[in-house]
């Protein structure tokens, strides 16, 4: 949520700014009435600041002021201020391990659950019937009101232990939740956001197909022509969306919802950065200095990767742009 409240906050400013460069030598822009105008608007984002401020930019200092806080041993009252904290969890193997498996969970089963909800998309807008294709939607848009702990609950029946009813479907004995932990933890996550993927894929491929629906019975397309020339221009308006709430599920996956509390999750080597932190902070483990730590790294390396897609995506546009004007041209100098 804050993170579309910040995005909101920085789009204002940035057209402010080119607003003021634009127009600064412009002496109607400096009068009263302008000026009283633009401080009104400005006014109306003075919650949204406090919010963001107080929930998002409050934490971070305060997490980073105990991450760097070292304590005497047997001591929660002197401090010293040093790294301590941070070579403690990057030496700690489960930290290691959590670092594994919330990569896999964002390299390999996010990519892969996006695909299948791209495929299930096109599956629902393929359906003739109306009423079917609306009920279908419905059906999955009421699972976003569903917590993540009771989605868990309906995983471990299907997928749980030996009696789970996938096991007396196939006549097998595997125990997911057990036995093959990363492996439930990547189907667990698909799972979890195929709702929220299908319906967003679903929408965008509606509106492609009511604006091309008679020009598709005319061309002929195939699936693959569609979705090239059409379905694209649709679906990566709300790829992006569809991608960072992907990206944040994988890293905060919490084992918790679906893995019995009697499994050792350090033992099983399953353990998340979601895990890793609240082991932390609860318990005979209490380490809240190691937790901020933990919750810092965590939250540095989620913004370079976010801001190294970013740029990635800006040179990839800009790339492309580049090679379509250079293609245009060779066009064009055929005809000359």
């Amino acid at each position: 949520m804050f993170w579309f409240l910040i995005k909101t906050v920085r789009e204002f400013m940035f057209k402010k700014i080119d607003n003021i460069r634009q127009n600064f030598f412009n002496k109607e822009n400096f009068s009263k009435k302008v000026i009283v105008q633009n401080l009104k608007a400005t006014s109306f984002l003075i919650p949204i600041l406090l919010l963001v401020i107080i929930f998002t930019f409050v934490p971070i200092i305060k997490t980073f002021k105990d991450a760097i806080s070292v304590y005497e041993r047997h001591s929660r009252v002197n401090f010293t201020f040093g790294i301590r904290n941070f070579e403690s969890t990057f030496n700690d193997p489960y930290f290691k391990d959590a670092f594994f498996n919330s990569n896999i969970l964002l390299v390999v089963a996010t990519p892969l659950g996006i695909v299948v909800a791209f495929l299930f998309s096109l599956i629902i807008n393929s359906i003739a019937l109306k009423v079917t294709k609306n009920f279908l939607i419905t059906t999955l848009y009421s699972q976003f009101f569903i917590s993540s702990f009771a989605i868990g609950l309906s995983f471990i029946f299907l997928f749980g232990d030996q009696k789970s009813v996938f096991n007396k479907l196939f006549g097998t004995n595997i125990a997911f939740t057990r036995e093959h932990v990363l492996l439930t933890f990547s189907i667990f996550h698909i799972w979890r956001l195929l709702p929220f993927n299908v319906v967003l894929f679903s929408f965008a491929l509606s509106k492609a197909n009511e604006k091309y629906s008679k020009k598709f019975k005319v061309d002929r397309l195939t699936i693959a022509d569609k979705i090239k020339n059409v379905y694209w221009f649709y679906i990566k308006r709300a790829f992006m969306l569809i991608f960072y709430i992907n990206f944040i599920s994988a890293i905060l996956l919490y084992p918790g919802a679906i893995i019995e509390s009697t499994t050792d999750l350090k033992l099983n080597k399953a353990t998340t950065f979601a895990s890793y932190i609240f082991d932390l902070i609860r318990g005979t483990n209490f380490q809240p200095e190691r937790a901020s730590a933990a919750s810092f790294i965590v939250f540095a390396y989620i913004m370079t990767l976010i801001f190294s897609f970013y740029i990635l995506t800006k040179i990839t546009r800009k790339t492309s742009r580049h090679i379509s004007a250079k293609i245009e041209q060779r066009r064009l100098n055929q005809y000359v």
